[in-house]
């Protein structure tokens, strides 16, 4: 969990956040099932809850997972100590995701923001980034 100074700020404002992680992946899957062959070869990071969560949605998938490694150098994003990064296209869209939603890039996003809110300015990059109007 959160800790620090903004983070029992954060606790007094808006009190203690439920934790819809499990939930909200089901839910994730469950909206890209019928556009992912049951047979399909899933890739991921070595997320403990990822394993039963592909079996549930998509039992006769190949699920793969990854160790993450560690970035090389401070400074350098998503650049890693691996020669072929296999999930380097999701760590390269949430990176960006990072660079062009200016609260995803501080430490206390996930402490201090309003759900809701977090949501429209997803919305809205998702909107300008498919518009072509980020590159």
């Amino acid at each position: 969990g959160a800790f620090g100074h903004l983070a029992k700020i954060s606790l007094n404002k808006y009190g203690k956040r439920i934790n819809n992680h499990i939930p909200k992946m089901h839910e994730l899957f469950k909206s890209v099932e019928g556009y992912i062959h049951p047979l399909a070869i899933i890739e991921s990071d070595e997320h403990k809850f990822y394993p039963q969560i592909v079996k549930t949605h998509f039992p006769g998938a190949t699920h793969i997972s990854f160790p993450g490694g560690k970035s090389s150098i401070a400074g350098q994003g998503e650049l890693k100590k691996l020669k072929f990064d296999p999930l380097f296209c999701i760590n390269h869209t949430n990176a960006m995701l990072r660079a062009n939603i200016n609260r995803l890039f501080r430490r206390t996003w996930n402490t201090t923001k309003r759900i809701e809110q977090l949501q429209k300015h997803l919305d809205i990059y998702c909107y300008a980034f498919n518009s072509g109007l980020i590159r």
